[in-house]
């Protein structure tokens, strides 16, 4: 790592890091990156030439080609690679077999139990130190262009490189489910929700709470009549009552299209779907009960 004394002021106009910072930076923006942008727009030089100035690189650690090694950018610093001829450039190929060969009981972390289970930031100074520094830390909108980019570009899912398959898909489902019917996932059960889940209760009905019926998930499921319920907020799936137009926001729209779909779905596979505005039940449960009676019925 190269000692910041030697790029924190620029040695070639004696400006300071936080100086630039406020021309070349932003939030979540390095200050090598600043410092990297400063050498190419103001003196148009490259990292390793500014550097041969005043440091000596090292020479590759294979100590056969004498090659002297790049300076790069590792985070919020400036550090020498190791080597600069090729000798590590099977780290790829080896990165691609373990993604075949290090998974299960393959991976040397098989079965061992991670240092940081159950540990939280008030338990260990280290994470605490973390989780102080990106206290009210806003992600710039450069780097939100470039993680939306990312996203629609990603082909494979999670850290395994390999996309889930349907059944494991089907377990994470479930596994989601049962913590909320546990009560971990609390704030998933809105007002609404609750007062719902003590209509059904009163008309002595038994329900499943969070049903799920092939990829489809429902607010409940009253099997002796084989009836699912779905509760409807007025602003996340727009109640015409309120938005006459129909949807505005994206939320709103992706709501909107997922419950057309879930409704086709219904009416394809003659499953009897009902559907309840939060304003109804709020402000109307007398009705609703009554309502409940005569459809049950």
């Amino acid at each position: 790592m190269i000692d910041k004394s030697h790029w924190y002021i620029c040695k070639l106009c004696n400006k300071k890091i936080q100086d630039l910072a406020r021309i070349y930076g932003g939030n979540g923006i390095y200050y090598t990156q600043v410092f990297k942008k400063h050498l190419e727009l103001d003196h148009q030089l490259t990292i390793n030439k500014y550097f041969d100035l005043y440091l000596k690189r090292p020479i590759c650690a294979c100590n056969i080609c004498k090659q002297q090694v790049d300076i790069v950018i590792k985070s919020a610093n400036f550090i020498f690679r190791k080597y600069k001829c090729g000798r590590n450039d099977g780290v790829l190929k080896w990165g691609k077999d373990a993604k075949k060969h290090r998974r299960g009981k393959g991976n040397p972390m098989y079965g061992k139990k991670p240092w940081n289970k159950g540990v939280t930031k008030y338990d260990h100074p280290s994470m605490m130190q973390a989780a102080l520094a990106n206290t009210g830390r806003i992600t710039s909108k450069e780097t939100r262009i470039k993680q939306s980019k990312a996203a629609k570009l990603r082909i494979i899912h999670g850290h395994t490189g390999h996309k889930h398959s349907k059944d494991n898909r089907k377990k994470f489902r479930q596994n989601t489910l049962k913590m909320i019917r546990d009560g971990k996932f609390k704030h998933t059960k809105t007002k609404p929700h609750l007062i719902m889940s003590e209509i059904l209760k009163k008309l002595k009905l038994k329900f499943v709470e969070e049903s799920i019926k092939d990829y489809w998930s429902f607010d409940f499921y009253i099997s002796i009549y084989n009836v699912y319920i779905e509760v409807d907020g007025d602003y996340f799936h727009s109640n015409p009552k309120f938005y006459p137009d129909g949807p505005k926001t994206k939320t709103q729209k992706i709501n909107w299209y997922r419950d057309i779909k879930k409704n086709q779905y219904c009416q394809q596979n003659d499953i009897k779907l009902l559907r309840f505005w939060e304003c109804d039940i709020l402000n109307n449960r007398e009705e609703i009960i009554c309502t409940l009676k005569k459809l049950l019925n």
